[in-house]
């Protein structure tokens, strides 16, 4: 029993030790996880914010892709906002 104690508090120190020689991995890999959660938390905040700017949805089948005057005036419409032409 003793030796089975000897040898895990040898091997704690071991990874321990391996582990304090590459803290500068580990800061950099904490650092980056840190920074990726703030930027994906950031985002969701950011587009609920522009979805309570604009207040409405938009209607994607009314925008066919074409360049048309009359394609846009319907998207426009559709956000409430006039084109001046």
């Amino acid at each position: 029993m003793g030796n089975i104690i000897q040898k895990s508090f040898l091997a704690i120190q071991l990874i321990l030790s391996r582990s304090l020689s590459h803290w500068k991995v580990y800061f950099t890999v904490v650092v980056g996880v840190l920074l990726s959660s703030m930027i994906m938390a950031g985002t969701v905040l950011y587009f609920d914010a522009l979805k309570e700017i604009f207040n409405c949805e938009i209607n994607v089948s009314s925008f066919d892709g074409n360049s048309d005057f009359q394609s846009l005036k319907n998207l426009t419409d559709d956000l409430g906002y006039s084109i001046m032409y």
